[in-house]
């Protein structure tokens, strides 16, 4: 459930939401147009055909043509709704049932209907998925085939036209697996820019720890106290604030140093300085203020 969650709240599910509800109001606004341009061509097709019934007409065409389509735009609704996994999918394929049904009613008042088959393959180059943009080529070629088979009654003009629409078919195919290329390597150049950048902030905070802190015994060093304790001080004098300060010293270092050796004296220095770690509390800062000598 929290990997479910997390998907469907991530920023790619944010913007292919998005994107899908801009798809979804493009084919309603489609549709109201091509209701509205049918009602406007209603007189014509009355009097370019002898045999035109109103009752045939709105039967046969008006009523199924937009029963089948709201079918497929509230389809698509329900899944940008309700199963956003299957979202982009659902989204293209309702696309392409979209311009099918549409072009299978009204190919009887225009000469090429297989045209419209382009418009959903243009739309699956905008998903940057490769099979959608294959699989929106073999539909899109698949019924621009039927729809010429039906429509266009083998004649040089429909045939012309439809090896048209395959070249831009294939053309728009073509044109999406570049694009999707071309926005691979343009990915692949940003992650290694950003894995360059994160690597090079890396290096200035180990570089910057480095300057503030003493390598042996991990507290801060000289500069870093004063720095810090000056701020304290002033933070001291305009508020109600309590300070302390312990400087210590271990006591006759030296004598370890030239008993047992300096690697023994770096040993006992990283032994305070662990016991004086181990007893800071959360408003507590040390420091190694010198060769033996701390402050906290």
């Amino acid at each position: 459930k929290r990997n479910h969650y997390a998907m469907e709240h991530s920023p790619y599910m944010r913007d292919s939401d998005q994107f899908n509800r801009k798809t979804i109001n493009i084919l309603w606004c489609s549709l109201l147009i091509c209701f509205i341009l049918q009602l406007a061509l209603y007189p014509l097709a009355s009097e370019s055909y002898a045999d035109f019934s109103t009752r045939h007409y709105f039967l046969n065409t008006i009523v199924p043509l937009y029963l089948l389509l709201l079918a497929i735009n509230f389809t698509i609704e329900f899944f940008i709704r309700r199963v956003k996994r299957r979202a982009d999918l659902a989204t293209v394929v309702g696309a392409h049932a979209f311009a099918f049904v549409l072009a299978l009613f009204i190919g009887d008042y225009i000469d090429i209907p297989w045209v419209f088959t382009v418009f959903p393959q243009l739309l699956s180059i905008l998903y940057l998925y490769k099979p959608y943009q294959t699989g929106s080529f073999v539909f899109g070629t698949s019924y621009s085939i039927i729809l010429f088979l039906i429509y266009g009654d083998f004649e040089f003009v429909a045939l012309g036209s439809l090896l048209a629409t395959l070249g831009i078919q294939i053309t728009c195919l073509l044109t999406g697996y570049g694009i999707l290329n071309r926005g691979m390597k343009l990915l692949e150049s940003l992650e290694r820019s950003m894995k360059s950048e994160q690597e090079y902030m890396i290096k200035n905070i180990v570089m910057d720890r480095m300057s503030k802190m003493d390598p042996l015994t991990e507290l801060c060093n000289h500069k870093t106290f004063h720095e810090y304790f000056d701020r304290l001080i002033d933070h001291h004098r305009h508020n109600a604030f309590a300070l302390q300060l312990a400087v210590l010293d271990i006591d006759n270092f030296k004598k370890v140093n030239d008993t047992y050796g300096h690697a023994v004296g770096d040993v006992a220095l990283k032994t305070i300085a662990d016991r004086i770690k181990a007893h800071l509390g959360a408003d507590d800062f040390a420091a190694r203020y010198g060769g033996e000598e701390f402050v906290v």
